[in-house]
């Protein structure tokens, strides 16, 4: 039996992260079935109930157990802002586990990752140890592979969409939303902000007025503040979002499991995130998504797709701006990723024929 780490950003009870997970761990069973064995260090025990994997205590007792080692897929190579606290928090969490996989010898790959920006000499160094000593690695942007070639990166790295572009999400017939559970019979708004304000009248300041200016125009939606993770910092920054807006009279959805927000997408019609994640499942159930984005890696999601209309960072939004971009979604039924999401499915076939060389 093969045993197989992945390894991978799925630390902070993150809505997007885990779908990631999940969805390697789907695609991995069903191809090689009793012949592996999927361990992780990273994956936090409220996913334990949702995902079939071997949990080790911590990464240096799951890399001991290892045979193979898939860094899977995430942000986790990129620190949004370039400030020195971000990149040593990187190096805690990912840079010196990724140090020791890459020295430990043992073969290993990189799947359908973000790189950059990291604007630190250590944070840089980490990220080319690794994609140089990967047997094969690929990234899920362009701007990615671009990041990694300006750093000293020359050998080939493959391009493929992010994992959950080509996900094909299943319900059983149980599966009722929050929604439908209180009746709501408006179309829905989901709201997913979490950045915190930096200047008055600018930035998320003036995306809440434009959310509020908007829902008094538009009665026929129900606002629902909704949260993506545990992490309690962020819990509290979406009560006080839910809060700001109470003129509007948002309902509240706390994160409870993956797919009870992952039904709750699915029967919203329109959102506004400045996430990544929460917006490209949205994007793959054909929802309208307005991203006012706190990450660089989000806006090249939505120029790979063709809807960077619809992106804008927050921090620079000014007033009116998000009104506008809400507005001009609803009017535009243009979308179409199929080309998009049937490369994101070439992940699956690149970890595929990484493992068949250890299973054959």
């Amino acid at each position: 039996m093969l045993n197989i780490y992945l390894f991978g950003s799925f630390m902070n009870d993150n809505f997007g992260d885990f779908l990631i997970y999940e969805e390697e761990i789907r695609c991995l069973y069903a191809r090689f079935g009793d012949n592996i064995n999927i361990i992780t260090s990273d994956i936090s025990p409220f996913y334990d109930a949702h995902a079939k994997v071997n949990r080790k205590k911590n990464h240096r007792e799951a890399l001991k157990k290892a045979d193979v080692i898939i860094f899977g897929g995430g942000g986790y190579f990129g620190v949004g802002v370039p400030k020195l606290v971000p990149n040593i928090q990187f190096m805690q969490l990912f840079g010196l586990r990724a140090l020791s996989i890459v020295k430990s010898g043992k073969p290993f790959m990189v799947a359908g990752v973000g790189a950059g920006p990291l604007n630190y000499w250590f944070s840089r160094k980490v990220a080319k140890q690794v994609f140089e000593k990967a047997i094969t690695a690929s990234v899920r942007d362009a701007e990615s592979k671009q990041f990694l070639q300006e750093i000293g990166i020359k050998r080939p790295i493959e391009v493929h969409a992010d994992w959950i572009l080509g996900t094909q999400f299943t319900w059983n017939k149980d599966d009722i939303s929050w929604i439908k559970e209180q009746h709501i019979n408006k179309k829905v708004m989901l709201i997913h902000l979490v950045t915190l304000p930096e200047e008055k009248n600018r930035g998320v300041e003036a995306v809440l007025a434009d959310i509020k200016k908007f829902c008094r125009e538009h009665s026929e939606f129900q606002p629902i503040v909704v949260c993506d993770q545990t992490k309690q910092d962020v819990y509290a920054r979406t009560q006080e979002v839910h809060r700001e807006l109470e003129e509007v009279s948002p309902l509240y959805y706390p994160y409870q499991t993956p797919k009870g927000l992952l039904t709750l997408i699915r029967d919203t019609d329109l959102i506004i995130t400045d996430k990544l994640h929460l917006g490209i499942v949205g994007i793959n159930l054909g929802k309208k998504v307005v991203s006012t984005a706190n990450h660089p890696k989000t806006l090249r999601f939505y120029k790979q797709i063709k809807r960077e209309t619809y992106c804008a960072m927050i921090r620079t939004m000014e007033p009116g701006q998000a009104y506008r971009m809400l507005n001009a979604v609803l009017e535009d039924d243009s979308v179409d990723i199929s080309m998009v999401q049937e490369d994101a499915r070439k992940n699956e076939k690149l970890v595929c024929e990484f493992l068949g060389h250890f299973l054959s």
